[in-house]
């Protein structure tokens, strides 16, 4: 089976995504995925998650139809999927990427209107919790990001 890279965004329902909420949703989320051999980061802002999922089909597809019956979550939109040959978050089952500016924030109303890649690009110059063992920007490129 080959390997799939996710992306999706959906608008957050009933939290403030405070730093410490967003790495304990983070924490928690990465001990699940990491059974299920699922790799990713997951970022919040305003009123909304954008999240990068990685691993078999069946396992992400498992995955959706968790976070799609979350009540914190509504309007879970898939902004990407394809098959990829090698992760782009392969250390980490779930990580945080936080805001380090305001240009790195974004709105649902904003992804709704964005491509893939300018969602990617959000993800860019974010930095990755502290609290996962690294903390440096998340660098990305189109090469990297095969799109």
């Amino acid at each position: 089976m080959k390997l799939c890279r996710l992306t999706y965004f959906s608008q957050n329902v009933g939290h403030s995504p405070s730093a410490q909420w967003v790495d304990e949703l983070a924490v928690s989320a990465g001990r699940r995925n990491a059974v299920q051999g699922i790799t990713g980061v997951l970022a919040a802002s305003n009123d909304s998650f954008l999240q990068v999922l990685e691993g078999r089909r069946g396992a992400l597809a498992r995955l959706m139809e968790v976070i799609t019956n979350d009540v914190r979550h509504l309007h879970v939109t898939i902004a990407d999927f394809h098959e990829i040959e090698t992760r782009l978050f392969p250390a980490w089952a779930m990580t945080a990427a936080r805001a380090t500016t305001p240009e790195h924030e974004f709105t649902f109303d904003e992804l709704v209107d964005s491509s893939h890649q300018e969602m990617m690009l959000k993800l860019q110059g974010r930095v990755i919790s502290p609290d996962v063992g690294a903390f440096a920007p998340i660098d990305m490129n189109a090469d990297t990001l095969q799109i």
